[in-house]
């Protein structure tokens, strides 16, 4: 089964084909999710804004951090076109990215020079995902956050770039800017060199009118200028903060023990690359190259500015997230360096290839040896994979959706909401008034309070998620620490809770408090009134 170009005639079947891998992704691995991280973070002002009598007294929606996307237009005009609530309404754009970004793969693997099964093959390894550790980012996000959208949609743009479908790709690449311009970065750094070199420029420059319309959109969206102060020092008690709760903006916290891993990644991706340097066009072994470049050049390049420099900008546009394309690239150049060696009967170099292209999503970390469980799983889906038969293929790329999270033995994300929880949580939206709030005093580290106030639609005074805002406001992260040292550090003190606005306690049974009869109760929470 030689590989060719094309193949655009079997449109539909590799249409359904894509929609199939985005099922599987979606449902199974690496799966998706809903107020387990940001969107705890997110829903709370969305909600706000879709109803201003929503968590007027919560903290979060004081300092919105949406203005310079148009994640919230987006979400707002679906939940008025659909009538969906909210969860079900971010579903919509968080599938339909996710087949964007299968279809940009597919792009590039058929720029390759891969006929349809085997570059269905390729889309099938990357649409595994991976975990990119160090700058805590993934290839495609569990959640339906700006990121979530911003990145498949790159995907594309290079699929397309890799076709010299220049319009498209600005298009597709500015539809991302809109949601969330810093993940766009890599596409448009690797864009430019593109057009340092000789040859159609003219046609190449179609991608710039997209996205200078998108800055123009952006910019009158936002009223001109954005509600954060993106030009200034860092503060010393600033940076405690963002090193508590967002260390890994910062990469000293991480680089020593990640950079080896990405080393040796980008070693791989350039003998990967000149294996199919012949088959494949020159776009995509710019856009292949100079995109993880970019990535590990934005390591050094963010310590020297923030942690050197200390601009505040660096841990709001996060640069070292780029290496996300590290990962990404070497999946794809791994998989197609494969494919290539079946096609000339090279088995054994297939299925090293194949290994290498598995390993990323079962977290091997390629400056250590891996576990047995993680060498048995890659090495058994990289054999199967390396007889080349379409059979052979297809039950490969399938098993991996399960084999991977099964064998390996992990979980993408915990299981946090549970019956108890969204007990309380009904009690609180339908017996509480819309201004209440809540204090969860023993709830330390623990990600229930943020699933609480989504679900109950009531504020917070003030939980450990949501000072997952410190990078973007320096006002909000000193408030988020005196309100967590003020009410969080101490026994609980009902005095004191009513002079910081807290109407109501919620605390695990475990802790009940003595003397206090419960306005609700359940086998996992006690809430208590505070006037009472």
């Amino acid at each position: 089964m030689k590989p060719t170009a094309g193949a655009t005639a079997r449109g539909p079947l590799i249409a359904a084909c894509l929609a199939a891998l985005v099922i599987a992704g979606y449902f199974q691995f690496p799966g998706h999710v809903y107020l387990q991280s940001d969107t705890q973070i997110y829903a709370p002002i969305l909600e706000h804004l879709q109803n201003p009598a929503l968590f007027r007294k919560e903290l979060i929606v004081e300092y919105p951090h949406v203005s310079l996307t148009l994640y919230d237009e987006c979400a707002l005009l679906l939940r008025k076109l659909t009538g969906l609530d909210l969860e079900r309404a971010l579903a919509i754009p968080h599938l339909v990215t996710r087949f964007l970004g299968l279809a940009g793969f597919y792009l590039m693997a058929s720029a390759a020079g891969l006929s349809p099964p085997f570059a269905l093959f390729v889309t099938a390894c990357l649409s595994l995902g991976a975990n990119i550790p160090g700058p805590s980012v993934l290839v495609f996000e569990y959640e339906p956050v700006p990121r979530g959208f911003a990145v498949p949609l790159v995907y594309l743009a290079v699929g397309l770039a890799a076709h010299k479908r220049w319009l498209g790709a600005g298009i597709a690449a500015s539809a991302g800017f809109l949601f969330h311009p810093p993940s766009t970065y890599p596409f448009w750094g690797a864009f430019a060199i593109l057009m340092l070199w000789p040859g159609d420029r003219k046609r190449r420059s179609l991608a710039l009118i997209p996205l200078v319309c998108a800055m123009a959109v952006l910019f009158a969206a936002s009223g001109g200028v954005g509600s954060q102060s993106l030009f200034r020092k860092i503060e010393p008690l600033e940076e405690s903060l963002q090193r508590l709760r967002a260390s890994y903006v910062w990469v000293s916290n991480w680089a020593p023990a990640w950079m080896p891993h990405y080393a040796v990644l980008l070693a791989v991706l350039g003998l990967a690359l000149s294996r199919i340097r012949s088959h494949t066009s020159p776009e995509l072994r710019l856009f292949a190259a100079a995109m993880p470049l970019i990535g590990i050049a934005s390591v050094p390049v963010s310590y020297l500015l923030l942690e050197r420099g200390g601009f505040s900008l660096m841990p709001q546009f996060q640069p070292a997230r780029a290496l996300l394309f590290v990962a990404v690239m070497t999946v794809f150049a791994a998989a197609a360096a494969g494919c290539w060696a079946v096609t000339g009967k090279r088995h054994a170099e297939a299925a090293v290839w194949f290994a290498i292209a598995y390993a990323i999503p079962a977290r091997v970390k390629f400056s250590a040896p891996p576990t047995w469980k993680m060498a048995a799983v890659v090495a058994g889906l990289a054999l199967a994979a390396a007889i080349g038969k379409r059979t052979a293929l297809a039950v490969a790329a399938l098993a991996a959706f399960f084999v991977i999270p099964l064998g390996v033995g992990f979980r993408n994300y915990p299981a946090l909401e549970h019956e108890e929880l969204r007990g309380l949580s009904k009690w609180a939206r339908e017996a509480t008034p819309v201004d209440s709030v809540f204090l969860f005093p023993d709830a330390a580290r623990d990600l229930h309070p943020g699933i609480f106030r989504a679900r109950a639609l009531r504020a917070v005074y003030v939980d450990w998620k949501a000072g997952g805002q410190v990078n973007f406001f320096k006002a909000m992260g000193e408030e988020w620490w005196k309100r967590w040292q003020a009410a969080m550090t101490r026994p609980p003190d009902f005095a004191l809770y009513r002079t910081l606005g807290i109407d109501y306690v919620v605390v695990q049974s475990k802790h009940a408090i003595a003397g206090k009869a419960p306005a609700f109760e359940n086998s996992a929470y006690r809430a208590y009134r505070v006037e009472d």
